[in-house]
């Protein structure tokens, strides 16, 4: 494939490390600025909503702070909504653009409420009107994707408030995954590759996405890659919460993308015997291999933990829908209707 999304997709793991390295040198004051609040309040639109899930997630699960996800939207239309929410909050702002509209107007909204708060922001672009209003900017311009789909920018915005959150959890465990997935990733995508050409020619029309926790919002971001990359439809459940009305919209022309957080939890492998029934064709994600007859198994092959399992559950739906695309006729650089970032 000669699409850019294709070379993005490939490329993000020699991304991942320039952000490992330049995270390593701003740890001391992401750390000091984490300290004074007791509550932290994310942000972002459409993909970086979907990261800001994940984030608030991690952080709720490692940390010992209140923390939930707002798109920035609905923040910017009701910020006296958010009063109680935002005051004295650190606000992570998330945005591959670092120009997002519905951010700079939410900050200035809650601004103008005369909210107390702090802003910490991940970009990933270089002194742009996002960083211009933080208390403290996080760039990472080599992340930035020049196609429209974001694919680099996602993993290494997830990656990075994984890595903050390990460090200043002493979270030792995660944050040894985190440098495994780093340091393994391109050898995983290599090998998961050819299995994933193959299953884009299948006689599949739409997507599902199953993920739970931290993993939730980067699952539900892969979702929207295939929107975004292939144009089919596709919708995000939590695993077992997909029995609950959304099974019944699962057929044999469905593409069912699942993380396992282990290899023999009989409650996930019964989901996924249920999804077989309906027909689907299956790929499960998991740290190691989980053979299930009928489905096919993506492990990275070692020993992870389930946050640092949600960039490689990604790759999976990025490269399936990037093929999917070419299978198609689609190009996956220019969807339709879609721009690189929404202007208000």
């Amino acid at each position: 494939m000669n699409s850019l999304t294709y070379t993005e997709i490939k490329d993000q793991y020699s991304r991942l490390k320039k952000t490992k390295s330049y995270l390593q040198d701003k740890i001391e004051d992401i750390s000091k600025l984490y300290s004074k609040h007791s509550k932290i309040v994310f942000i972002g639109c459409g993909s970086s909503y979907s990261l800001a899930k994940s984030m608030a997630m991690v952080t709720m699960t490692n940390l010992d702070k209140q923390s939930v996800a707002l798109p920035a939207g609905d923040l910017m239309l009701r910020p006296d909504n958010y009063k109680n929410v935002c005051q004295d909050a650190l606000i992570v702002a998330i945005s591959r653009s670092g120009s997002t509209s519905e951010i700079l107007k939410a900050y200035d909204e809650i601004k103008k409420e005369n909210i107390s708060f702090e802003l910490l922001s991940y970009s990933c672009r270089v002194g742009k009107e996002l960083a211009q209003r933080s208390d403290y900017a996080l760039e990472i311009p080599w992340a930035y994707d020049e196609s429209v789909c974001q694919t680099s920018a996602v993993s290494n915005l997830y990656y990075s408030t994984m890595y903050v959150t390990a460090k200043i959890a002493k979270n030792q465990k995660l944050e040894a995954s985190l440098d495994a997935v780093v340091e393994n990733g391109d050898a995983f995508l290599n090998a998961i590759e050819p299995t994933i050409a193959k299953i884009a020619k299948e006689n599949w029309n739409c997507g599902v996405t199953l993920g739970d926790a931290e993993i939730s919002g980067i699952a539900e971001e892969g979702a929207l890659a295939f929107k975004e990359i292939c144009q089919l439809p596709s919708n995000y459940y939590p695993l077992l919460d997909s029995r609950h009305g959304p099974m019944v919209m699962v057929d044999e022309k469905t593409l069912v993308i699942a993380a396992l957080s282990e290899t023999n939890n009989k409650y996930e492998l019964g989901l996924i015997e249920d999804v077989k029934k309906k027909g689907a064709h299956i790929i499960t994600v998991s740290a190691q291999p989980c053979e299930i007859a009928g489905t096919t198994n993506l492990s990275f092959g070692m020993d992870i933990d389930y946050e640092a399992l949600g960039i490689p559950f990604v790759n999976a739906a990025q490269l399936a829908t990037c093929y999917k695309a070419e299978h198609l006729g689609v190009n996956p650089d220019e969807p339709d209707g879609l721009d690189p970032w929404i202007t208000l």
